[in-house]
């Protein structure tokens, strides 16, 4: 059986390598993402989780703080959906979360004059 020091050491050692894990695919996507491009919803969205990310990564380093299985597991399942959603990110913003000009360009429509903020102003 696993004594309580090695636990949390191996929940150490899974909660920072989610965590960066998780701070990377962060980054990857905000190398797509820009004001004219995408959805201001969507850039506050992956804003806050890169914050939560790099709070993570450094949390049980600046304090006193240890990852439980419930942390462990929570930033498993947050990073996971990150990892298997990635490969709508390999050609850009995926559609739906463009912007409504972007997505004229798309289709080879005019630009409309549509607000970029949601809920509408």
């Amino acid at each position: 059986m696993i004594d309580t020091i090695h636990l949390q050491l191996l929940f150490l050692l899974l909660h920072t390598a989610l965590a960066a894990a998780l701070v990377w695919s962060c980054v990857c996507r905000f190398t797509h993402t820009n004001k004219i491009n995408t959805r201001s919803p969507i850039r506050w969205a992956f804003t806050v989780l890169s914050v939560y990310a790099g709070l993570s990564l450094f949390a049980p380093f600046a304090s006193a703080w240890q990852p439980d299985i419930m942390n462990v597991i929570a930033l498993a399942a947050i990073t996971a959906v990150q990892v298997s959603t990635s490969f709508y990110w390999s050609d850009g913003v995926p559609r739906p979360f463009r912007t409504d000009s972007e997505r004229a360009k798309l289709d080879g429509l005019p630009e409309l004059e549509w607000p970029d903020t949601y809920p509408p102003a």
